[in-house]
């Protein structure tokens, strides 16, 4: 190193790291907010066992992996099964 020169080296592999997971959690936080919302105005809009069925299948299936559904229901003496 000529005279008179400094150099300064600093790893920020770790603070690049940590953003990026900051990063990630904070997209993902966003797109279960997304998902949340839009649940929530489908069930506002379902009229039926049939209909709360569907919503729920076509929302809470997919981030699962779930190729189905099966929901029991009781009203007064009455049993019922809504599958999808």
């Amino acid at each position: 190193m000529p005279d008179g020169l400094t150099a300064c080296l600093t790893d920020v592999t770790e603070g690049r790291t940590q953003a990026a997971r900051r990063a990630e959690a904070e997209r993902i936080g966003t797109e279960q907010a997304v998902r949340i919302s839009e649940l929530g105005n489908a069930l506002a809009e379902a009229v039926t066992t049939q209909d709360v069925v569907e919503v729920v299948a076509e929302h809470v299936l997919p981030p699962f992996g779930a190729s189905g559904l099966l929901i029991e229901t009781l009203n007064s003496s009455r049993h019922g099964v809504s599958t999808s």
